[in-house]
């Protein structure tokens, strides 16, 4: 940048230059040409280039225990998706659940999702499916002598008797 002298006036053009670092350039040549490293550690922490990748083990199986937390997810999931009028996804997660609790042949966890399921299908406007599952329910709870259970089924079974009029 161009600056004036203090003593004569004049403009003094700075000649000054920035020197930019050196970097070394990679070339073709250097890139084919194979070197080791000198450093051994370096040496065995890499993989030889000919060795394979071996795979992923498989997963263990599940054992029922897991199966049953995994219905809960599921369950609560769909509860979940039922309360923000997620249906379709709800339902696809009902579904997971019964059947995982169906493998464990928990009672009260297929009777709760097909209560679950009645009431989606409330909310599908399909009555009879509905009545179907808080039927099917109900003789669950029936069998486990779950009163309240009972009670509530029962209510629900009225609410779409209302409901088809």
């Amino acid at each position: 940048m161009p600056r004036k002298s203090s003593k004569t006036g004049d403009t003094i053009e700075s000649k000054t230059t920035t020197k930019k670092p050196t970097r070394k350039r990679i070339s073709a040549k250097m890139i084919q040409k194979e070197e080791k490293f000198p450093d051994p550690l370096v040496e065995e922490a890499l993989p030889p280039a000919t060795k394979e990748i071996e795979p992923t083990p498989e997963p263990e199986p599940v054992v029922h225990e897991d199966v049953s937390k995994t219905a809960q997810d599921w369950y609560q999931s769909a509860k979940e998706n039922i309360a923000s009028n997620s249906l379709d996804l709800a339902k696809e997660e009902l579904e997971q659940a019964h059947a995982l609790y169906e493998k464990t042949d928990d009672q009260v966890g297929i009777a709760d999702c097909l209560e679950s399921l009645g009431t989606l299908h409330v909310m599908l406007a399909d009555y009879e499916q509905a009545e179907s599952y808080y039927q099917k329910s109900l003789n669950m709870k029936q069998s486990a002598d779950d009163e309240t259970g009972m009670a509530n089924i029962r209510q629900l079974l009225r609410v779409v008797a209302r409901l088809q009029g």
